[in-house]
């Protein structure tokens, strides 16, 4: 939030200013318009893009010399299996970010994921991508229903946490310290959602992916499905070391 306030300073004062220097000249009204904008991009920026740390602290890759897999918007019942089978097979540790509801339609996958080592992240409960616009209880509450729908399966509350479309704003700041969350970002993002063509997205991945890295796929998509042993072979083969099953360090302190 400090990004925030300084941000509305820096705001206040260029209002102070133009008023004590610009009030009686022509540059008045362009230099309000121009300090207002410049005030909305930096917002949006915060909003939309939670690199920038702006709202609220999120961690966006690894501290240790290793990548880190996350899903995504499951529990998907046609994907999600095949994910772990694979992630079984190469020994690689990842965080599923689940959906509430679906979790409930699902939960013998969400006890396979336990079972099988990963972390289990929530993801809300219904999922809304307009979460952000709405107020302080509504978050509370669609974060603390999907809590609960997770760990009623899983017998344990689930620390970390990732925002719908990874928008935040002060409302999840506040809801988050007080759930004493951990928001979980990436530093990068798969764009499984985009890519139709298996081949084109497995290169671009291979080119991008390094040691360090929070990767964002979405464990609901056959793309990603179809690309993923694939992807983590020829990643080994690279140099790139996977976080693994057997790690039970924590991941973020």
């Amino acid at each position: 939030m400090l990004k925030h306030y300084i941000n509305i300073i820096l705001l206040v004062i260029n209002i102070f200013i133009a008023y004590i220097f610009f009030k009686d000249t022509n540059y008045f009204t362009s230099y309000l318009l121009f300090s207002g904008l410049l005030f909305f991009i930096v917002v949006s920026c915060g909003v939309l893009f939670l690199k920038f740390n702006y709202f609220l602290q999120s961690k966006i890759k690894l501290d240790t010399n290793q990548c880190l897999l996350t899903f995504d918007d499951g529990p998907d019942p046609q994907f999600t299996l095949k994910i772990l089978d694979i992630l079984k097979e190469e020994n690689v540790k990842s965080i599923f970010f689940l959906i509430g509801t679906k979790v409930e339609l699902n939960p013998e996958i969400v006890a396979r994921i336990k079972h099988d080592g990963h972390y289990i992240g929530n993801h809300t409960y219904h999922h809304n991508n307009f979460l952000s616009l709405l107020s302080k209880s509504t978050i509370l509450k669609e974060i603390e229903l999907g809590a609960e729908a997770i760990s009623k399966i899983t017998i344990e509350e689930p620390t970390f946490f990732r925002p719908p479309i990874g928008y935040t704003n002060p409302n999840y700041a506040r809801v988050l310290k007080k759930l004493k969350s951990i928001n979980i970002g990436w530093n990068l993002r798969s764009y499984d959602t985009i890519y139709k063509d298996p081949i084109k997205f497995e290169k671009r991945m291979l080119r991008k992916v390094k040691n360090n890295d929070i990767v964002l796929f979405h464990d609901n998509l056959e793309i990603t499905s179809l690309i993923l042993h694939s992807f983590i072979k020829k990643s080994k083969n690279k140099g790139i070391i996977f976080v693994p099953l057997n790690d039970n360090k924590e991941l973020f302190t």
